[in-house]
């Protein structure tokens, strides 16, 4: 039985195999794709701004955020974003969960529940959010250049729902 995916990882999967050709996929891709989230979560757990920006594309990466601004264009503006964070906050912990990864030819996709706690100067936020990132081998080496971070709405209340569970 094939596991059911998500319709962003089946619209990925479709523009990539018409745009790969015969491009071989690596059965590692999936793997360095993790390592990729593994370093990104490292960075941002050690308030790393300089290590978690290896891992995105420096031109044309494109942030949608659950935090303001909500839309982030451009690698310096996501380090200036970090920057902020990191700046204001005492703690921060990320930890990634149901992660699934696919990869065709250069393009990658993968989605996961992000769990996040923030500890600042007005006290302690947590979080449960959604995550999707697309990703693109260059040079043989996996980037991120679409993130998307997302809190669920409660359609009766109109408030995010900070603690879901997938």
């Amino acid at each position: 039985m094939i596991a059911p995916r998500s319709w962003l990882a089946i619209a990925l999967f479709a523009c990539a195999s018409g745009f790969a050709g015969t491009s071989a996929v690596h059965a590692d891709d999936r793997a360095d794709i993790r390592a990729v989230e593994d370093r990104v979560i490292a960075a941002i757990n050690a308030k790393d701004v300089a290590a978690l920006m290896r891992n995105y594309m420096s031109d044309g990466l494109l942030v949608f955020d659950d935090a303001m601004p909500f839309e982030i264009n451009g690698a310096e503006a996501w380090r200036k974003t970090w920057t902020d964070v990191f700046a204001r906050a005492r703690s921060f912990e990320v930890k990634v969960s149901d992660l699934v990864i696919e990869a065709s030819g250069d393009l990658g996709v993968a989605h996961g529940v992000v769990h996040i706690t923030f500890v600042g100067e007005n006290g302690k936020l947590s979080e449960t959010a959604r995550l999707t990132e697309a990703y693109r081998k260059v040079a043989g080496k996996w980037l991120i250049f679409h993130e998307h971070l997302s809190i669920p709405i409660d359609p009766a209340t109109g408030t995010g729902v900070f603690d879901a569970k997938p």
